[in-house]
C-alpha cells in the first residue's frame, strides 16, 4: 500500500477512535475493514505504543532490543 494511503486511512481510523475516547485497538475489524478491506486479523498485534516499539529491530532504533543492545555496549565501554 503507497504511504500515502496507509496515512490517510490510519488517519480516519486514529480520527474515529479520537472521537469515542477510545484506544485504535478498541476499533473492531469490521470498522478497520471498513477504512480498507487490507486489514486482517494480526492488526491488533501493531497496534498499541509496547508492540509498536517492539517491531522497530533496524541498527540504531528505538525497539527495546537494539536499545539494551546500545546500553549494554555503553555500559561495557564506560566500565558502569
Amino acid at each position: 500500500m503507497p504511504f500515502r494511503t496507509s496515512h490517510d486511512v490510519v488517519g480516519r481510523a486514529v480520527a474515529i477512535a479520537v472521537a469515542r475516547g477510545v484506544e485504535l485497538s478498541a476499533l473492531s475489524l469490521s470498522e478497520l475493514r471498513a477504512l480498507n478491506p487490507i486489514f486482517e486479523d494480526d492488526v491488533y498485534s501493531f497496534l498499541g505504543v509496547e508492540n509498536s516499539i517492539s517491531k522497530f529491530r533496524s541498527f540504531g532504533s528505538t525497539g527495546a532490543a537494539c536499545v539494551d543492545e546500545q546500553l549494554k555496549f555503553w555500559r561495557d565501554k564506560l566500565q558502569l
